[in-house]
């Protein structure tokens, strides 16, 4: 969760109430609070003890922060940590929830920043904004903060070229691709200039111009794109690293959306592979793998199995990530695929439901809201039409 101290004794025994209470609570015995200390300081056959005791509390073991599974934070958990933790130890928790997918649990720590006036949260808030379903919003205010950084760093500063990035970034989010692409197109050309054309900011510019560019349509334009920037990626960073794969899977999406469903079937499968050996399967990027591949499944001719594997992902999509965009286009392809396999009352309720909370999450005017309510009007339509031939 981003805090990167020593944690109180009183703390963890706070926290670990949340835990035990999920697997049972008292139904399990627990022993004293004591003996359970004593068991997780204990040195393991000569290695280090889960918990560190450190001045002011207890670290954990470096293996426990590393173990992939632990993604799934539950919300009891982030609500306690940020009423006990500092406005500066909010910050870092804030940007693990972004790491997490958590951006309404980042709204609050930032938050905690902005009110004390820490550097930066004003800029991480905006941030927060835009992944909770607020990108018009986000834009507006990084708009500002822009004008700040040009004012005090220039229009060359790093700063300020990451700033126009994440205004692409939200822009298309908010439905404006084409604007987005603009943006990119020029902060490809500064970054090109400033820093090389295989610097790394430069190859993030270069592959969001390839995403932005199959979300304004141009899917095939998308996949040249992605085939132009991928080989310096693999070559700069490594073909395993985690942008690398992430790449891969923005090109699969592409692959997709040009009409190669196998291709890009293929391609997703091989991702989301790497992302769970790489981050667990209950980590936000393996679960977004989980989700291309059944909407590819789908695309490939084979509704009723798309909606299995969107059902099960689904379930893990919601305990870990609870009312999310990815979550809500889960909903919106499950009800999409439902009515194609032919259960289109199903689908029809499903769509109306995740339009309520699109609504409520996104806008009603946002791009996946509108999306949603052109869908369920296919769908109603298809289903007046059986009502009528019967």
């Amino acid at each position: 969760m981003g805090l990167h101290r020593p944690v109180s004794r009183e703390l963890l025994v706070e926290l670990h109430a949340h835990y035990l209470a999920e697997r049972g609570g008292p139904t399990l015995r627990p022993e004293p609070v004591d003996a359970a200390f004593a068991w997780a300081t204990s040195a393991v056959q000569g290695a280090s003890s889960l918990l560190v005791p450190h001045t002011g509390g207890y670290l954990a073991f470096d293996y426990l922060i590393d173990l992939p599974e632990l993604a799934s934070v539950p919300e009891s958990s982030w609500q306690t940590l940020l009423e006990r933790t500092s406005p500066e130890d909010s910050v870092d928790i804030g940007w693990a929830a972004v790491d997490l997918m958590r951006p309404l649990v980042a709204l609050r720590a930032f938050d905690a920043g902005r009110r004390h006036g820490l550097a930066d949260a004003d800029y991480a808030h905006a941030i927060a904004l835009g992944n909770a379903g607020r990108p018009a919003e986000a834009v507006q205010r990084l708009r500002a903060l822009l004008e700040e950084r040009r004012a005090a760093w220039g229009d060359e500063h790093p700063l300020t070229l990451n700033t126009w990035h994440d205004i692409a970034r939200y822009l298309a989010e908010a439905g404006h691709p084409g604007q987005a692409i603009e943006v990119l197109i020029r902060v490809v050309g500064d970054r090109t200039r400033l820093l090389g054309p295989r610097h790394e900011q430069t190859l993030a510019a270069r592959s969001g111009l390839a995403r932005f560019t199959s979300d304004a349509g141009d899917h095939e334009g998308a996949v040249r794109r992605f085939h132009g920037v991928l080989p310096d990626m693999e070559e700069v960073l490594g073909p395993q690293h985690l942008e690398v794969w992430l790449t891969r899977q923005d090109l699969a999406r592409a692959l997709g959306r040009a009409g190669r469903s196998v291709e890009a079937l293929a391609l997703t499968r091989r991702v989301h592979a790497a992302l769970v050996d790489a981050l667990g399967t209950a980590h936000p990027w393996a679960l977004s793998s989980r989700y291309e591949e059944a909407v590819l499944t789908g695309r490939t001719g084979r509704p009723a199995e798309a909606v299995e594997l969107l059902r099960a992902v689904l379930v893990d999509q919601q305990r870990v990530l609870g009312l999310h965009s990815r979550t809500l286009s889960t909903r919106h392809q499950l009800g999409r695929f439902l009515a194609s396999d032919g259960h289109l009352e199903e689908g029809l309720r499903l769509l109306d439901e995740v339009i309520v909370d699109q609504s409520r999450f996104h806008g009603p005017d946002h791009p996946r809201t509108l999306a949603s309510c052109r869908e369920r009007a296919i769908v109603r339509d298809a289903l007046a039409q059986r009502t009528n031939g019967s």
